[in-house]
């Protein structure tokens, strides 16, 4: 499971910027609000104006319908609750004027409360004059201005509609007739056009209205699912910041540990690269020391009669002060030294007898094969400490590769922390209940046909896992017809083992029947074969006999594996007589071809002067030579034949 982590501060803002700032949608909604505002406030002008030509039209046609005369609520103007005109003063001092005669006369009723209503409709008639706003008090004006001067002109009123009076008594004429109804109509035509074009503004003004509402609810909805989801943050947020300090402590751990283990691979790393290195030098001084191996066979080959007693003085250790690689050497060079030097002068202990040369030896083939010597020495000594040296880099490796799984154990101890604290804060994570907003349309728990108060045992369900429990319910319908299927063939299946079982039982009955004629024709009574199997065996005894079954198993493969090994000894020690024959007949050929050229040799010069020291020094050679041939073929002889002797020995073991 993946870490959450905490909240960092960026986090915060974030959280501050996404949930706590306002929303630009409310500017919006503000904004558009305020635009179908002054919308209304020009379609009333346009209105006003529309109604002026509608009432000259009525007065013209002599209808007497009233016009659709819009105002502005004060509550459309909120910031100018405040404000209040002169002309509201003055008829504010005129009703607390009344009000205080009418409480000087008693006219109140009700103990000074009468007129309530009365104020009421006042403060109504008040604030509706408020937000009329100052056109309207102009157009108020004007009305009280043509209401005033209407006494000064009743006298040409009254002249005025004399003369009409006789006009409209004089009969029309056709063609006046016919300009009337067409001036009717074409005023009728204006006046539908006027009101058409109010309905229509009127309408789309309202579907305007509607929208910002339905607007404004979905505005409101989201603003309270931010507000839901707000809480849901805080209350993880709060959870989060409560286990900071533990993460925070992990981490450092985890993060120790890590360095640690880089630190440690670096130094494992590095000691390898050493090791190898070290590795490699000690892989040329091998190929020195071949090589001087090598100049040595060169310069003693095996043709060469003192080649035995020089490959011994070549190997020979002896006492020899050691080189020093540095003037200034650490103590505990020293000291190694030291050991090195008293564990040397132990092995060298047995060997202070002074080298000669062998008798008849070259002393300038000595010499070289001292000076060969003093070479190999040299290079022991260098690939001996090249090996401490290898020692010691191995220990180290080894001391690291233990701190390392020491850190290797500690880590997976820290992640087994971390993953059951993550768990541990995950649970609590989800243990925090979130808030969902659902439509009407999908609100289906129903209680006889209507909506519960209590929602509390309700599901929240997705439409997804809805469609998977459909998909389920037509795999279980193809699952249980293939059951059906399974079930009529098992059924089947049935039928036939419960005729075989009859059958069987039929079988049974016969032979039961056969085996009772037969136990009464033999015995002429009838045995219990249970008793008679309990008392023919015996169990102790068939398991011993099953062990010393198994041991005679085991006993013959070991006894094929000895044969085998004895067959192929005797193979060898064949090829190794046939060997030893074949260098007995040479010695004996030898020994005659020698004999042969003694006579030969005592024929020729046995008048001829000859040293007789040096012929017996040759012989004596040559005949030791011989005696080291048929000793050496001497002891191969007794060594096979007691490798012989101990393969024909049962667990015997051969030693070279």
């Amino acid at each position: 499971m993946p870490s959450r982590g905490v909240y960092a501060p960026e986090g915060e803002q974030f959280l501050e910027e996404r949930v706590y700032a306002p929303p630009e949608e409310r500017m919006d909604l503000n904004q558009r609000f305020l635009a179908l505002r002054d919308v209304k406030k020009q379609m009333i002008k346009d209105i006003e104006r529309s109604n002026e030509r509608i009432l000259e039209i009525n007065t013209q046609l002599g209808l007497s319908e009233g016009v659709f005369s819009p105002h502005v609520l004060p509550d459309e103007y909120p910031e100018k609750r405040e404000e209040i005109s002169k002309e509201q003063l003055a008829e504010f001092e005129v009703e607390l004027a009344r009000r205080d005669v009418e409480a000087k006369q008693g006219k109140g009723g009700l103990g000074g409360f009468g007129g309530g209503g009365g104020k009421d409709k006042d403060k109504e008639k008040t604030q509706e004059e408020d937000a009329a706003g100052v056109e309207d008090g102009k157009d108020e004006s004007k009305v009280k201005g043509k209401k005033g001067s209407a006494p000064a002109g009743a006298k040409e009123k009254g002249g005025e509609d004399t003369r009409v009076a006789v006009l409209n008594s004089v009969p029309l004429s056709q063609l006046e007739e016919l300009e009337k109804k067409i001036l009717h109509r074409t005023l009728e035509y204006e006046r539908a056009k006027l009101l058409r074009r109010q309905d229509e503004a009127i309408d789309t003004f309202d579907e305007a209205v509607a929208d910002l509402r339905r607007e404004k609810f979905r505005l409101e909805a989201d603003l309270k699912s931010a507000d839901m989801k707000r809480l849901v943050l805080y209350q993880e947020y709060m959870l989060l910041k409560e286990s900071e300090k533990r993460d925070n402590t992990l981490k450092q751990r985890l993060d120790s540990k890590l360095a640690e283990r880089t630190d440690i691979l670096s130094k494992i790393s590095e000691c390898q690269e050493k090791l190898e290195m070290k590795k490699d030098e000690v892989e040329k001084l091998m190929e020195k020391k071949k090589q001087i191996m090598a100049e040595f066979d060169h310069l003693v080959e095996d043709a060469n009669t003192f080649r035995e007693a020089l490959l011994k003085i070549f190997n020979r250790k002896i006492k020899r002060i050691k080189k020093k690689v540095k003037d200034n050497d650490d103590e505990e060079y020293d000291s190694e030294d030291e050991d090195d030097e008293d564990e040397d002068d132990e092995d060298f202990d047995d060997e202070e007898e002074e080298e000669v040369c062998p008798p008849g030896c070259d002393q300038a083939l000595y010499e070289k094969v001292c000076d060969l010597r003093e070479k190999r020495l040299d290079q022991e000594d260098v690939i001996s400490e090249f090996q401490k040296s290898i020692d010691a880099f191995k220990k180290e490796k080894d001391a690291l590769a233990k701190k390392q799984k020491t850190i290797e154990a500690a880590l997976k101890q820290i992640d087994k922390e971390i993953t059951e604290f993550q768990k541990e804060k995950q649970n609590k994570l989800n243990a925090i209940d979130v808030v969902i907003t659902l439509k009407m349309h999908q609100m289906e728990y129903l209680v006889d046909g209507k909506l519960p108060d209590d929602l509390t045992q309700g599901l929240v369900f997705s439409n997804g896992a809805l469609r998977r429990l459909k998909a389920r319910i037509k795999e279980l319908i193809q699952e249980k017809a293939q059951l059906k299927r399974k079930q009529k063939e098992l059924r089947r299946e049935h039928i036939q083992l419960h005729r075989d079982k009859k059958t069987k039982e039929q079988r049974i009955a016969e032979l039961e029947a056969r085996a009772y004629d037969v136990q009464m024709l033999k015995f002429g009574q009838l045995i219990d074969l249970d008793v008679l199997d309990r008392m023919g065996t015996n169990r102790g005894a068939e398991d011993l006999k099953d062990a010393l079954r198994k041991q005679e198993q085991q006993h013959a493969a070991e006894l094929a594996e000895w044969n085998h090994k004895i067959e192929h000894a005797r193979m060898e020690l064949t090829e190794l007589t046939k060997e030893n024959t074949a260098c007995l007949q040479a010695v004996a050929d030898l020994t005659h071809t020698q004999k042969q050229l003694e006579g030969v040799l005592n024929n020729t010069q046995g008048s001829l002067f000859h040293d007789p020291m040096q012929q017996r020094r040759k012989e004596i050679q040559e005949r030791d030579q011989l005696v080291q041939v048929v000793n050496k073929q001497a002891k191969d002889i007794e060594s096979l034949k007691q490798e012989i002797q101990v393969l024909r020995m049962k667990g015997g073991q051969v030693y070279g």
